[in-house]
């Protein structure tokens, strides 16, 4: 089991340092691996994140390319390891202890529905929470980095996601940019750079490897022509922008770990433990939060220990929340609300899935959001 490291090595802390050299501030300490000092003369900052890009994944790949050469270090993800807890660190500069936003699926009390957290929809149906008058605010609340940094800044995401009722809370940057293909996106960056000479910060985010190693597997064919494909796209941006006095960082929100069909926990087949609970299970198939009957809080333990010994560790939410697994300091009074009353952590490679009807029962070949080594360790690759 390994947890994040947010005292100096964390993605926290990799914007902790990106802040402090661009004149803003947090309470957080800055990434040990990059002082913002290596930062603050530079006229071009790439913040360049590849969604599920592990840093044990490059580490079982061909050493000596484009990756390796320039490979700084591992850092660590948030807790939990999932998409909607990192991106949403990384354009708030906040740990999910202060931004409260958990995992895919979230019991939002606010509205009294669970949802789908990157998408803002309700679980049950595709339609926007805004149909019912709940603004994005309300659910992700209003930091991002932007309002403190002080130099041009500008985001790139593909234009399917662009638009999303969640990035357009999230990502407040002033100047948003769009894309349908990786070489796009790579264009727009050097045509953003030498635009003027302003100093810059460019943040630029990548979602097909995550994508692939879902339907997939991390060690799949598909998965493996994709990340040759970045390792030649990549080595040419960056012979395209030398002399330009540009500092590209390349890392991730999470990794993956591939699932086996024999690890799949699915509630349909236990019909007791489901009887303990009043909502179905959120955050991720790697980590669940499980709201129980104050009633049923015995039998619901019971049947843990009994049914998924050497499966799952079982937490009181409470204890995670002191444990500081989500982050330092004081948390956001949402928190509580969102991380149930009971945390299940998968060990090795199990998922727990509980679907609701009429759901497509659908299984992925890799996840993230737990605590292996897998998921919580990404690479952190400067380029000078």
């Amino acid at each position: 089991m390994h947890l994040p490291n947010y005292h100096n090595g964390s993605i926290v802390n990799l914007m902790s340092s990106l802040l402090q050299a661009f004149g803003g501030t947090s309470a957080y300490n800055p990434l040990e691996l990059l002082p913002p000092s290596e930062l603050e003369s530079v006229k071009n900052v790439i913040l360049f994140v590849i969604d599920g890009f592990g840093y044990n994944y490059l580490l079982h790949q061909t050493p000596d390319t484009f990756f390796h050469k320039h490979l700084q270090g591992k850092i660590t993800s948030v807790f939990p390891s999932t998409t909607a807890s990192g991106i949403t660190t990384f354009l708030t500069g906040l740990a999910p202890q202060q931004h409260a936003v958990t995992g895919w699926f979230m019991h939002l009390k606010e509205i009294g529905s669970v949802a789908v957290s990157l998408r803002f929809q309700p679980r049950c149906c595709e339609a926007s929470l805004r149909k019912d008058g709940v603004s994005p605010e309300t659910v992700f609340g209003n930091a991002n980095i932007y309002q403190q940094i002080q130099r041009q800044s500008y985001s790139f995401h593909h234009r399917e996601i662009a638009g999303s009722d969640y990035n357009t809370r999230i990502n407040q940057c002033p100047q948003k940019l769009s894309f349908t293909t990786m070489n796009g996106c790579l264009r727009q960056l050097k045509q953003t750079m030498i635009a003027n000479h302003e100093k810059k910060f460019l943040y630029a985010y990548w979602g097909n490897f995550d994508e692939l190693c879902h339907e997939h597997g991390t060690r799949s064919q598909q998965v493996n022509a994709h990340y040759q494909e970045l390792v030649k796209k990549f080595t040419a941006f960056a012979q395209a922008i030398r002399g330009t006095d540009t500092l590209l960082l390349i890392t991730a929100d999470h990794g993956l770990i591939d699932t086996a069909p024999g690890k799949i926990i699915e509630m349909k087949m236990h019909p007791t433990l489901r009887e303990t609970l009043i909502l179905p299970l959120c955050g991720e198939p790697r980590v669940a939060y499980c709201y129980v009957r104050p009633s049923k809080t015995q039998q619901f333990e019971r049947y843990i220990q009994q049914h998924f010994r050497g499966m799952c560790d079982l937490y009181r939410s409470e204890e995670l929340i002191e444990r500081k697994y989500f982050g330092l300091f004081a948390p956001d009074s949402r928190l509580h609300d969102r991380i149930g009353d009971y945390v299940l952590i998968m060990r090795d490679n199990y998922i727990i899935k509980d679907f609701l009807l009429g759901e497509e029962e659908k299984m992925h070949l890799a996840n993230h959001g737990g605590l292996s080594a897998e998921e919580m360790f990404i690479p952190l690759i400067v380029v000078k």
